[in-house]
């Protein structure tokens, strides 16, 4: 799997793509209102340090993990049956309050996102849109790359010291 910049996609063992896309089916069929006010706690989850920040556990940073947390929020967003258009708009108006991107090629459209991450979230949605993600479909399992449960453990199996 081939992230927003062009490098193989990783993600933590402990936040798989099955976990994003059950936490969007749970959303499916609910009246809008209801939608509306999920995404909005949903995303408090997604949050720089949130529960499903896959870039940050444990209050530490993983840069392997970067295109993987926005390419989360595109599985999410595409089995939640929001449109594209929509998890972006939020995407950005969340980045235009609380993130800064200093060395980043910023989206034309989403002005106030990183393209990497626009193209990520787009990468989400067209692998939900792809196959079915109850489980990992057998011509996907070569593309996904699972690291080890925690941080820590992470960091012994990649020999990375302090890194």
């Amino acid at each position: 799997m081939i992230g927003g910049e062009s490098k193989p996609v990783h993600f933590p063992s402990t936040l798989p793509p099955q976990f994003f896309v059950a936490q969007g089916h749970r959303l499916r069929n609910r009246p809008l209102d209801s939608i509306a006010a999920q995404v909005a706690i949903d995303r408090l989850n997604f949050r720089q340090g949130g529960r499903w920040h896959a870039q940050r556990l444990e209050g530490e940073f993983f840069h392997e993990w970067v295109d993987y947390a926005t390419l989360a929020i595109g599985l999410y967003a595409a089995a939640a049956g929001l449109s594209m258009r929509d998890i972006l708009t939020i995407q950005n108006l969340y980045a235009r309050l609380f993130s800064t991107f200093p060395a980043a090629e910023m989206d034309r459209t989403y002005t106030n996102l990183a393209k990497r991450n626009v193209v990520n979230t787009e990468i989400g949605f067209r692998l939900y849109r792809e196959g079915p993600f109850d489980q990992v479909p057998e011509q996907h399992r070569a593309r996904w790359h699972s690291r080890t449960a925690s941080p820590s453990q992470s960091r012994r199996a990649a020999g990375c010291a302090g890194c």
